[in-house]
């Protein structure tokens, strides 16, 4: 076999439609029609004021938001980027155990800097999906698929349902995945001998530390099923593929090493100051029916269908939408049976199929219930490794989409008509479309008090100030709207410091909008050593006067109701402390 993917021109060849490729050079016009077509999705309420909302479900795009501001902040002001004294003061938090996307910040700082934090996020929102398909569509153009054809493989992997619910769920670093689809593109030039093995090395590193730096998570998870399909492919082709393997494994270690040698810094903190993530492998998994079952955001779904039936708007729960499985669809799914029939004699084909089929199984976690059994699923093993053990596996699914792209696109390339290639390639994308009216209202607005939105704030607060601000995840967005002016006594990080105890943390406001418990509330600003008190006024905990609780006068200034508790108060009404060894936190 002379190459890894070998390529034809010529349309009427004999070989294998998928074994061909159209030399034609790719048009950027697919970029921007992808542009175009995230727009359509996400950005229809946005474009009225991008930096009044952000895109998503509330809570989770604030720690984002933040760290858009923070790494160019840390930086400019010769600061540690990677632990932080400005969130769980006084204590600090380690930024390497959390999603704070040091990448994307960076990318993005220009445009950070000139119209903020917020109007960045929406931008990286509103653009992942239209890269992730761009680089999706360069993949299949590679291996041999037409340009319509690769159109629609791009498609499937950047608008696929695990892409739309990580948008609409805000979680940036699960968006961003065009890294994944770009490594597997360097992979496939060096195996054929189109690229120098040093000059592989080197793109392949800088695609590593990107993902890194977006996705820690995303990384290890691709590290590992890049090393699953390396043994499929191996397994599946003949000799001299793989002694082009053994190369591009060579190439690969040295290209690892370089990425480990840049990431070093990084990877420092990460082992010296551990924290142990919320989210481990046994939470959220997929399940059987979600592969011919569409997710109720989609518009074909029979949620959507039922809800324009009764002339209604359908609503969705976030849990509902942000964490699925792999979807097939019904014409993917006869496209995928079709190119197994015709080309399983090809270890092409045979490669494909099993990545997406054990992608599925591993998503599917690491047990199933069958009759009260518990029967063990292969994440059972992986679960038990260190670091990529605290993966979810639903999110495994997106590799499976990745192979589920490539099938497609070579199985409707392989088709022999074109009005056959022209329905299959339509009703492929029908299947994947998501009811627009409901994804584009999944924006949170942000209405920013005026004592962050002027410098009202400075007047009432000294710089460096210790702040307890409700609700604790907008109050992160008020911290990067001022230039990190004062510092956050609690903040929304997916994680709690060590210093503080997981295990022991009560929230000082409930989560559930219940009143703050008066000596909980006290003894947490005693220990964090908290000078005011801060809450929105159309917040649900505005309707709670705290006075009595901290002895101090509440003061109603521009937008949030202020607490400002001098050192003399502190010494009067904050000598009281409280534990609670066996409480859990109630964050999610």
């Amino acid at each position: 076999m002379k190459d890894i993917l070998p390529t034809r021109t010529n349309r009427q060849a004999t070989t294998p439609r998928f074994q061909r490729i159209n030399e034609e050079p790719s048009s950027p016009w697919v970029l921007f029609a992808y542009l175009a077509i995230s727009m359509c999705y996400f950005s229809l309420v946005l474009l009225r004021d991008p930096s009044q909302g952000y895109l998503g479900y509330p809570s989770d795009p604030a720690l984002f938001t933040w760290a858009l501001a923070w790494w160019p902040y840390a930086i400019a002001h010769g600061l540690n980027p990677f632990l932080t004294r400005m969130l769980w003061a006084p204590v600090g938090y380690n930024l390497t155990w959390t999603t704070s996307v040091p990448a994307l910040s960076l990318l993005i700082s220009p445009i950070t800097y000139l119209l903020g934090p917020l109007v960045s996020f929406n931008l990286l929102s509103l653009i992942a999906p239209a890269l992730d398909a761009w680089a999706a569509f360069l993949l299949c153009r590679l291996i041999g698929a037409g340009c319509s054809s690769a159109f629609v493989g791009g498609y499937i992997f950047g608008f696929s349902p695990y892409v739309i619910g990580q948008v609409l769920g805000g979680h940036l670093h699960l968006t961003f995945m065009m890294w994944i689809p770009l490594a597997v593109y360097l992979c496939i030039k060096k195996s054929r001998g189109e690229m120098a093995a040093a000059r592989f090395a080197v793109f392949f590193a800088l695609v590593a530390v990107a993902e890194f730096l977006t996705s820690t998570e995303v990384f290890a998870t691709m590290t590992m099923m890049g090393t699953i399909a390396f043994l499929i492919i191996f397994a599946v082709g003949d000799g001299e593929l793989r002694h082009r393997l053994i190369g591009l494994f060579e190439a690969l270690c040295v290209a690892y090493l370089i990425a480990g040698a840049v990431l070093s810094p990084f990877l420092y903190y990460v082992f010296a100051f551990p924290q142990k993530p919320i989210a481990a492998g046994f939470f959220y998994n997929a399940g059987f029916a979600r592969l011919v079952a569409p997710t109720a955001d989609l518009l074909l779904s029979p949620y959507q269908l039922t809800a324009l039936a009764h002339h209604h708007f359908a609503s969705l729960d976030r849990g509902d939408l942000v964490e699925t499985g792999l979807y097939l669809g019904p014409a993917a799914l006869v496209l995928v049976f079709r190119f197994a029939s015709r080309q399983w004699h090809s270890w092409h084909c045979r490669a494909l199929l099993i990545t997406l089929g054990l992608a599925w199984i591993l998503a599917l976690g690491a047990y199933r219930s069958v009759h009260g059994l518990q029967l063990p699923l292969p994440w059972s093993v992986f679960r038990r490794l260190p670091l990529i053990g605290d993966a979810l596996p639903v999110r495994l699914s997106l590799y499976g989409y990745l192979s589920l792209a490539i099938v497609v696109a070579l199985a409707i390339d392989d088709l022999q008509t074109l009005t056959s290639r022209t329905c299959a390639a339509i009703l492929t994308i029908a299947f994947f479309i998501p009811a627009m009216w409901f994804t584009n209202r999944v924006v949170t607005q942000i209405d920013m008090p005026g004592f962050f939105a002027s410098d009202l704030y400075k007047s009432q607060l000294h710089k460096g100030a210790v702040v307890l601000g409700v609700p604790i995840d907008q109050s992160m967005i008020w911290q990067a709207r001022t230039g990190m002016y004062f510092r956050l006594a609690e903040a929304w990080t997916g994680g709690i410091p060590r210093e503080v105890g997981r295990d022991n943390f009560i929230p000082p406001f409930p989560t559930d909008g219940s009143a703050p418990q008066p000596e909980l509330l006290r003894s947490f600003i005693a220990r964090t050593d908290a000078t005011a008190v801060i809450v929105d006024s159309k917040s649900s905990a505005a309707a709670f006067d705290l006075q009595p609780i901290l002895c101090v006068p509440k003061l109603e200034i521009g937008g949030v109701v202020l607490y400002r508790l001098p050192a003399p108060n502190l010494e009067k009404c904050l000598a009281c402390t409280i534990t609670n060894p066996t409480a859990q936190t109630k964050y999610q």
